[in-house]
């Protein structure tokens, strides 16, 4: 539960927005799970305490599928993505999406590319040829919520840019037109674009 907790805390203190926190909660539903089970679970009611949706696995349930992540302040976001954890992640940062929704296309292409390929290379370039778009992410007043998802990358297994400078300098080498360089990828993309 720690890293879900850690999202909600962060997105709560940064908005307030107790809808929104209510709708991590209930993204996070299967870890939370674990805080209803024997034995931890009179230990975990000192955490539950504090929050009255997670006081009982009945009112966990009944409550959460009341709110059905996805649904509400969310089910407009990203409406057309491929990937699964377009869905996780939109709960983790619900007002980085809201703020810079042209982002979607780009995180589904990114996550995409990297499910099938595993090429941190192609991975790289997709970044870059969205870097118009993800820039975004590095803007005032989402630029707080999008850090909740920049350091999601345990769940999307994609290393974003921290920052408008990183993406800048990685992406130093793209054409003005936002394609590759092929004779310039590796350099661009280092280590892990290079040849035996």
């Amino acid at each position: 539960i720690c890293g879900p907790l850690d999202d909600i805390v962060t997105e709560y203190s940064s908005t307030l927005d107790r809808t929104v926190m209510m709708a991590q909660i209930c993204a996070a539903r299967n870890q939370f799970q674990c805080m209803f089970d024997e034995p931890q679970a009179a230990a975990c009611q000192i955490v539950l305490s504090g929050a009255p949706l997670l006081l009982s696995r009945e009112k966990f349930e009944t409550e959460c599928s009341e709110i059905q992540v996805g649904a509400g302040i969310l089910e407009h976001i990203c409406p057309d993505s491929q990937s699964s954890v377009i869905g996780e992640i939109k709960a983790i940062a619900p007002t980085c999406f809201q703020e810079c929704p042209q982002i979607c296309g780009p995180l589904d292409e990114i996550i995409g590319e990297h499910s099938a390929t595993q090429d941190e290379t192609a991975v790289k370039a997709k970044i870059c040829e969205a870097r118009k778009q993800l820039s975004c992410m590095f803007e005032a007043p989402q630029a707080k919520s999008c850090q909740q998802l920049i350091f999601a990358d345990r769940i999307i297994e994609v290393k974003l840019p921290l920052s408008q400078e990183e993406l800048a300098a990685d992406c130093s080498e793209i054409d003005g037109d936002g394609s590759v360089d092929p004779e310039q990828t590796d350099r661009l993309l280092g280590s892990s674009g290079k040849k035996n």
